[in-house]
Formats: structure tokens, sequence, C-alpha cells
């Protein structure tokens, strides 16, 4: 309670004039506080839900909860025979259950129990573990029959993500073979989403071929699956690790100014291995486990990318579902049970 600096004799007039001094004060106060880092609090902070195989409960919707996470990205797969497959196999019952419909609509109301918003995100499994950025067809008929295919795939989980309030969806990942030469199909797919979607649209790119997509047909986001590699000697502080980062982070901001949009990680992470900063695009589940490395690479991310203007946010990869979760001692990507996980709830704060 304010206390008068007068006489007892003074009044509520003044005590009503001392009152209208200084709110306005104490709002300005307020408003320079909450806009100190206004875009900290825009941020996408995401993770990438694995497709789990079984139906899951709430409880991991709750965990990611937990960490700060505004978002996730559930990914319904699809699969390719081969690199040469004219077709997408899709929403088959010898799917798990999270790459099927099914799945699918479980883990979003799932999601928006627990106030976070989801993107969507198709992803491609082609057999023996081939790259989708390798997927080309140099025959035109086959090219024009997995163009449709596709196409049909994705708006078959559009139409879902419309329906079910999903707050983004992601049109494509790393598919870096299929962009050169066919912007008009990519501009088509946006426009057959936007006549049923009113949400965010972006495409995942992967990091040495973002800049060839074409971002002005109609997307809200530059997405990059940023497994930027780092240059450092062995031993690196994190001084150094922030350092490394200045060529990309120069390279993005030019780019996201160019292009007038702000850069989404679609994708971003770092396995709990020795060489993870030197290629943290490696699936491998070798090598030798350190959770200082992987933690390392987190810490550095948020001190040099995190708070620049155009960076809108990123999704962790990734997160799985209890009964998926490796030994807390393995070199995979997902940061549960170990450090790096602390470094992440303080940079979502």
């Amino acid at each position: 309670m304010l206390k008068s600096p007068v006489s007892p004799s003074f009044s509520c007039l003044s005590y009503t004039g001392l009152y209208v001094v200084l709110l306005p004060l104490w709002v300005v106060f307020l408003s320079s506080c909450a806009s100190m880092n206004p875009e900290r609090t825009l941020k996408i902070k995401g993770v990438s839900l694995e497709s789990p195989a079984r139906p899951i409960d709430p409880s991991t919707m709750t965990d990611i909860k937990s960490i700060g996470s505004s978002h996730v990205s559930i990914m319904p797969y699809a699969f390719m025979k081969t690199l040469d497959s004219d077709s997408i196999l899709y929403n088959l019952d010898w799917q798990w259950w999270a790459e099927r419909e099914e799945g699918v609509r479980v883990l979003i109301e799932q999601a928006h129990d627990q106030g976070i918003q989801v993107m969507m995100k198709p992803h491609l499994w082609i057999g023996h573990g081939e790259y989708t950025g390798d997927i080309h067809h140099s025959d035109p008929d086959k090219l024009e029959r997995w163009k449709a295919s596709y196409e049909e795939y994705i708006l078959f989980y559009a139409h879902i993500a419309a329906e079910m309030d999903v707050s983004i969806i992601c049109i494509g990942t790393e598919l870096c073979a299929m962009v050169p030469g066919e912007e008009a199909y990519w501009k088509k797919l946006v426009e057959d989403i936007r006549a049923f979607y009113p949400g965010k649209l972006t495409y995942a790119a992967n990091w040495d071929c973002y800049r060839d997509f074409p971002w002005d047909i109609g997307l809200d986001f530059i997405g990059i699956d940023g497994y930027f590699p780092l240059s450092v000697p062995s031993g690196a502080d994190e001084a150094q690790v922030v350092a490394a980062w200045e060529p990309w982070k120069a390279e993005m901001a030019a780019y996201s100014q160019e292009q007038g949009l702000d850069i989404l990680f679609t994708e971003f992470g770092y396995r709990s291995e020795v060489h993870a900063l030197d290629e943290p695009w490696a699936q491998h589940h070798g090598g030798e486990v350190s959770f200082e490395i992987q933690a390392l690479g987190y810490r550095s991310f948020f001190k040099a990318i995190w708070n620049e203007p155009w960076m809108a946010g990123m999704f962790i990869w990734k997160w799985h579902a209890p009964d998926h979760l490796a030994r807390k001692d393995d070199t995979r990507f997902s940061p549960q049970g170990k450090p790096a996980l602390e470094v992440i709830k303080e940079g979502f704060k």
C-alpha cells in the first residue's frame, strides 16, 4: 500500500492524482519488460515426435509440454519401395499405428488437450534407407505418376490437418532433386492446399539445398532441417562452437531478408556422440557416447541463433514414446534423460 509523503490530512483527491501519475509509469514499465525480447515469446518451441508403433497414452504429450514446448511435429510416414518407384504407399494396415490416419488423429487430439499446437509433417521412407533427396525420375511418364501419387498423399493429410485445426503443414521433406524445374508443381500443390486450409505452410529443405526451393509460392516460413556442420577442433569450448555458427548465421540472415520470410528449423538436433557437431545429420547409432557434446551443441545454438529476429523457432529431432526409448547412455538424437534436455528446457523458457 502506498503511504502518503505528506500529512494525514492528504485527501482522497490527492491519492487519486498520485494514482493517475503513477499508473501510466507502471504500465510503461510493464510494457518495457514484456518487450525486452518480444520475439522470444513468439518462438515455435517444437519437438518432432516419432511415429509410435502402438497406441500411446497422453503422458507422452504431458512430458513434451513439461519442457516448455509450444508445438509438436506429427509425422505420418509413406513408403517407396525404391528410389525409382513411381507410387507412394500410405495409410495401410501394415504400417505403424502413428504412421496411419488412426494414430495421427489421436496424437493431434492428445496434443491439443495439452494446449500444444501441431505441425503435420508427412515423411517419405525409401526401402533400404535410401535418401529422399536422391528421388528423381528421368522418365517423364514415371515423373508425372510420382508427382500425382505424392500430391494425393500430401492432400490426404492436409485435409485431416484442416479438419482438426492443425497450425502448420509441411508439404515435403528433403526432396532436393525434385525441386529444380518443378516450381509450377510445388506452386499448384500450395494453391490446392490453400483452397481449404487456413493455417501456415512450409517445406523442410535440407540444410545444403534450402536456397534451391521456390519460397515465394505462398509459404509462410523458410523451412530448414538445420543440420549445419560446425568446424571446430576436438575439445572446443562453447565460445568456439558459437563462433563456428557465424558463417551460417550470416548466410541465413541475408537469405531471410532476401526472401522476406523468417526461418523455421523444421528439424534440428545433435546425437550424444563425440562427432555430432561435425556431421549432425548422421543417423548411425554407433560411436563414442558424449552427453557433453550434445549439450554443448544445444547451448551454442541457443546462444548463437535462437534470439535472431529471423529465427521463427525449431523442432527438436527427436522425441520418443516411452516404450521406444533406448538406453540413457546411447548415442541417438533424443535428448530424453540426458543433460541436453535441461539445456533445452532453459532455452525454451
